[in-house]
């Protein structure tokens, strides 16, 4: 295992942190809502809190999530604000993560601040064709706080700060499994090194286990319910592969490329194991989607960060050993290219932000309608939803398990309440609109009552 310390010193830490804790704070005047893995996580935090928790229902367990939502739910309807927050807290550190990354591994040296931009920039405009990198972070998923943690614990260990990086690591084991082999060969190498105690390293991952395996024993009667509810997706081991490719700028590739060629290898220790795991986080990603579990490109975002930092750093190194008129002009080729694919790329986010914008108005609309009379909600049969993505805030502002709101697509319960919304089959909503007046209705939405619900 190579030296991890380097003598660089890439800036103050908290002060850039700080400044993404502020603008965190001030994004939530903007009127965007969690999407549906955040609703859940609420109400599994509210249960949680309540000691009665169901995980029956919804997306599949995550830790960390409902651990830090629990005692924000005791303070109502704002808990969802304060994940945001939090959440975009993570979202926004990513790149300065990043660029702290890339300064340490470019050496430190007066091109360091080129190479920490250039990282920033390549992780900000990553891309990802299934959920937008905007749209994670403004939605509250947790994949950005991922690659967050998982850069702080890189950022932590390169200072040899062992039990911060060890604490950061458990925090983002409790994200995504694919984190797990990597926390346990680091606890592994702190306690060869003499700096872990083994008994603390077991102890840590019976935790880490625990966390995962007995919320959906105590909440669904199995260990695996969550597993098995993320299996069942249809992408390939060579999609993922097509993502991972994909996600990161062309000029982050030939970075890498430049920076690890293995006679010419440009970078210092640190570079080649960090850019390895990130290829065995990508491949572990393709292994899991060929045994049927998703595999979807925001999964391989710390990896796709760790890239972006080598390759920021590789390309810099690279150009500023060349001679003066070489290295403008290749300079001026990378800015060009990369300009050219950042700017492509950042056209983009105007219009997804506005999706956003109309899915939360969506939501919102509902929640207001739910909390203003929830008597036409719930009170007789099934409550029953047409449009999936309204499952988990429904339970949250119906004051609900998740599983007590069935996700439907075209069928309406034999006897209940069926809510019709604005993204509703044209067929279902015309069926129902036909047969009776609605109980409520408000802003696109509908509540129907169905057999003896009809009042």
């Amino acid at each position: 295992m190579p030296n991890l310390r380097l003598n660089s010193r890439p800036g103050p830490l908290p002060a850039a942190l700080a400044a993404c804790g502020l603008v965190a704070l001030v994004s939530l005047a903007a009127p965007i809502e969690p999407l549906y893995d955040p609703w859940a996580w609420l109400v599994w935090g509210r249960e949680l809190t309540g000691l009665d928790l169901d995980t029956s229902a919804g997306p599949s367990w995550k830790p960390l999530p409902v651990l830090l939502v629990a005692p924000l739910t005791l303070f109502g309807d704002t808990a969802a604000d304060l994940w945001l927050a939090l959440a975009r807290f993570g979202w926004l550190a990513v790149p300065v993560f990043a660029w702290r990354l890339a300064s340490r591994l470019e050496g430190g040296g007066r091109w360091a601040p080129a190479a920490g931009a250039l990282a920033a920039l390549a992780v900000v405009v990553a891309a990802d064709d299934v959920t937008s990198w905007a749209r994670q972070g403004a939605g509250g998923l947790s994949e950005p706080l991922l690659a967050a943690l998982v850069l702080g614990a890189i950022e932590a260990g390169l200072a040899r700060r062992g039990q911060l990086a060890l604490g950061l690591a458990l925090a983002a084991s409790l994200l995504r499994p694919e984190t797990w082999p990597f926390a346990a060969a680091y606890a592994w190498y702190e306690v060869r090194a003499g700096r872990l105690v083994p008994g603390v390293a077991v102890l840590a991952g019976a935790l880490v286990a625990a966390l995962w395996f007995v919320p959906d024993i105590l909440g669904a009667g199995n260990a695996l319910e969550g597993a098995g509810r993320a299996r069942g997706a249809d992408n390939s081991p060579l999609e993922v592969l097509g993502w991972a490719v994909a996600m990161p700028p062309v000029v982050v590739w030939a970075g890498v490329l430049a920076g690890l060629w293995p006679w010419r290898g440009r970078l210092p220790g640190p570079a080649p194991p960090l850019a390895a795991a990130a290829g065995a986080w990508i491949a572990l990603v393709a292994v899991m989607a060929a045994a049927g579990y998703a595999g979807l490109p925001r999964f391989m975002a710390p990896a796709i960060a760790v890239l972006c930092a080598v390759g920021a750093a590789g390309l810099v190194r690279a150009v500023g050993e060349l001679p003066a008129r070489r290295a403008l002009a290749t300079a001026t080729v990378v800015a060009a290219a990369l300009g050219a694919q950042a700017a492509a790329r950042l056209a983009d986010v105007p219009r997804e932000l506005d999706r956003v914008r109309e899915d939360s108005a969506a939501i919102a609309a509902l929640g207001d309608l739910a909390e203003a009379d929830p008597r036409a909600f719930v009170g007789c049969g099934e409550l029953w939803t047409s449009e999936f993505g309204s499952q988990t805030a429904l339970a949250w502002h119906l004051d609900l398990a998740i599983a007590e709101v069935v996700a439907t697509g075209t069928i309406a319960p034999p006897d209940g309440r069926l809510v019709v919304g604005p993204q509703t089959s044209a067929s279902l909503a015309r069926r129902m609109r036909a047969q009776r007046p609605p109980l409520a209705a408000g802003e696109g939405w509908q509540v129907f009552g169905t057999g003896a619900c009809t009042r």
